[in-house]
């Protein structure tokens, strides 16, 4: 070739490979760029419209294994057959057993969603249950999921619960307390991923002298005042609490399984940790 074409050729070739360079950056640019709607955070998207990340399971799961708690005394799995008949349900919104799971479901107009069971009450013992709750709207007022003891009997407005888990889809905190009259309450506040349809475990442990409380495995506040070792005789129970006449998102909240230990083995680690905090409890009745 004579060499008067031989370099325009070798330019045309060069301005190509370049050219196919910014083409690939351009594509690999696109290919790590943010979600579209992702830069306009704050101008109007939603973050609860943002799918939740997919959860990391750290096995066991439950205190009742890493303290050694023994068999539970009493237990509902949740995995063969319908919702066992000792399951009392509120007349609204809709409780059932599906996919392994007690699940309760509330939307709309509905502001109170409950069960609770009948078959096992206890002053003293522990309590543990895995616990998630799933939003599947978007529009309208949060509902707020509880996994609570409440008195066997003069049960007043919550005023002598005691709450192991209290929160709404998406909260960066996990609450609960025990509560004493007049409206006071000791309680504690938990930083936990409260993604949508993330599963955790929350526990107590009563006895005579200490209340303990345990969020995915771990014993985080001991109680040890008088006024909040009341002796009183509890049943389990699971709230879906929304506010009257207000339209509410479609929710569910699902358990894996719920236990009751007695306290005739002890534990196999310290419980030793800080005592709550003592506030107001403000909640209506």
């Amino acid at each position: 070739m004579p060499h008067a074409l031989r370099r325009p050729l070798l330019l045309l070739v060069a301005v190509a490979l370049v050219a196919s360079a910014l083409l690939a950056l351009t594509a690999v640019d696109r290919s790590t760029a943010a979600p579209s709607g992702a830069a306009d955070v704050g101008k109007g998207l939603r973050l609860d419209h943002i799918p939740s990340p997919n959860q990391v399971i750290h096995y066991p799961t439950n205190a009742g294994t890493v303290y050694r708690w023994g068999k539970p005394k009493w237990m509902d799995e949740f995995e063969v057959g319908g919702l066992r008949g000792d399951w009392v349900n509120s007349k609204q919104g809709r409780v059932k057993t599906q996919s392994g799971m007690l699940t309760l479901q509330a939307t709309g107009p509905q502001y109170r969603v409950t069960t609770s069971a009948n078959s096992v009450k206890a002053r003293y013992g522990r309590w543990e249950a895995r616990v998630r709750i799933r939003e599947t709207s978007h529009d309208g007022r949060q509902y707020r999921g509880y996994w609570e003891l409440i008195p066997t009997k003069d049960f007043k407005c919550g005023a002598k619960s005691i709450v192991l888990s209290s929160y709404k889809r998406g909260d960066r905190r996990a609450t609960g307390a025990v509560r004493v009259p007049e409206k006071t309450q000791y309680s504690f506040s938990k930083r936990v991923a409260l993604h949508n349809g993330w599963f955790h475990t929350y526990a107590v442990e009563i006895t005579k002298d200490h209340i303990s409380w345990f969020v995915d495995t771990k014993v985080i506040h001991t109680e040890r005042r008088d006024d909040a070792l009341r002796g009183i005789e509890y049943r389990p129970r699971f709230r879906l609490q929304g506010a009257k006449g207000e339209k509410h998102r479609t929710t569910w909240l699902q358990m894996d399984w719920v236990r009751h230990y007695d306290l005739s083995r002890p534990n196999a680690k310290s419980i030793k940790a800080p005592p709550m905090k003592k506030g107001v409890y403000r909640d209506p009745c």
